[in-house]
């Protein structure tokens, strides 16, 4: 956040010395300027000291400078602070990837007073902004996450989410699964006995989820009846033991709604991160394939 004092600090990253050499002379006398690469910013957040504004050379080698905001995002000091991308006007490919990121605006090559003046004064007002709504922003963004009537995460955020874990998955060479689960016979059941059941049997369900899972597994209403889970850290052997295990859960746990005991059984299908499935996309089409096997393998079955 950028302060009312007379020297606010402004963390720089950046592998060039003639980057910070241009950044110092512009900023200084007016700004404290902090400078880590990319190598050396893991031990530089161990420390204390406040940052108010952050700029990420886009050039960094030792990391990506995408990553490197999405990593500082996950922290709770950094997670508001205004950060800027220095990159080349010839990137501009990348604003889009850089905004879902946290990026907050943007400074260009070769760097001139003017423009480095305007993009700091933007994100004051910018930080500004952000602590005035910081309490109602969180709220909405938990709405917009969030699947109104069973309350897990809704389709938007899983893609959020779920791309974050895929990064991480791929760059620490980790196993990663994703389940795709559709209720047998939903219609059916909305037909017998209201679409107020139907929607009993929804939270129902996400109620078992979020009691049988991890912690840090993801769970989502991907749309209608069909529910997604992402498991980070999880063998294609292991992921088979845990979705057989959440299909004999819901098959022994029937729903007692309005006086009526309602049996629910499902399919799943299972993906796993491998180098012919590498994509969000790809896991997805991948474990709906698998899902729809299960139908015509006769219903309440697991496939991969």
């Amino acid at each position: 956040m950028l302060k009312k004092n007379p020297h606010p600090t402004i963390l720089l990253i950046t592998d060039s010395v003639s980057t910070k050499t241009s950044l110092h002379k512009i900023l200084s006398p007016d700004f404290e300027l902090l400078v880590s690469n990319s190598k050396a910013l893991p031990f530089f957040l161990l420390f204390e000291k406040r940052v108010d504004l952050i700029i990420i050379d886009a050039k960094t080698k030792i990391t990506p400078a995408i990553q490197l905001c999405e990593q500082l995002r996950l922290i709770k000091k950094f997670s508001t602070i205004p950060v800027l991308l220095l990159m080349s006007k010839k990137d501009i490919t990348m604003t889009e990837e850089a905004i879902r990121a946290g990026i907050t605006n943007f400074l260009y090559r070769p760097l001139k007073e003017e423009q480095v003046q305007v993009a700091l004064l933007l994100a004051k007002s910018y930080n500004k902004t952000a602590k005035k709504l910081g309490n109602k922003s969180r709220k909405l963004q938990k709405i917009a996450e969030h699947d109104p009537l069973t309350k897990i995460y809704n389709r938007w955020a899983l893609y959020e989410m779920a791309r974050k874990e895929l990064a991480k998955a791929q760059r620490t060479n980790q196993p990663l699964s994703l389940l795709m689960i559709d209720f047998d016979h939903f219609k059916k059941i909305n037909d017998q006995h209201g679409h107020l059941a139907g929607d009993s049997m929804l939270k129902h369900f996400a109620e078992l989820l979020s009691k049988s899972l991890r912690n840090y597994d993801i769970v989502a209403r991907f749309g209608g009846e069909e529910f997604v889970i992402i498991l980070p850290n999880t063998s294609p052997e292991n992921a088979l033991l845990v979705a057989e295990k959440l299909r004999k859960k819901t098959e022994s746990t029937p729903l007692h709604f309005e006086g009526v005991e309602i049996g629910l059984t499902i399919s799943i299908g299972v993906a796993c991160l491998h180098k012919d499935c590498t994509t969000l996309e790809e896991l997805i089409q991948k474990a709906d394939s698998c899902m729809y096997a299960s139908k015509h393998a006769g219903r309440n079955k697991v496939s991969a």
